[in-house]
């Protein structure tokens, strides 16, 4: 099929199609921020969704992680590598997007 939807896939015993240039992004974050929603939205209006996967974290649910971020909020990183604090830098995320995209991130282990 030419246009098989991805519940077309899954009944058809394959997997539903998954873009592989979506970088999992980490945005550290506490309820009740503004500069974090601030981060978030700006994010979702200046980087298609469709070039990343954002992972929010939470940092008052950990003591480790409060005590790393506490007045840092919010931070966005991709595989541990801080991108930006407080506001979007959007030539830091454009740049570690497209490093992941060909290969190049700094993973760990890697």
């Amino acid at each position: 099929m030419a246009n098989e939807t991805d519940q077309e896939r899954e009944a058809l015993g394959s997997k539903p199609l998954q873009s592989p240039s979506q970088a999992p992004l980490d945005l550290y974050w506490r309820d009740g921020c503004h500069l974090c929603e601030d981060m978030e939205r700006t994010l979702a209006e200046l980087v298609p969704a469709s070039r990343y996967r954002l992972n929010r974290i939470d940092i008052d649910r950990d003591d480790a992680l409060r005590a790393t971020y506490n007045e840092l909020v919010p931070v966005l990183s991709l595989h541990g590598q801080e991108l930006c604090r407080y506001f979007l830098d959007l030539s830091a995320v454009e740049a570690a997007l497209a490093s992941y995209n060909t290969g190049n991130s700094h993973q760990p282990g890697g």
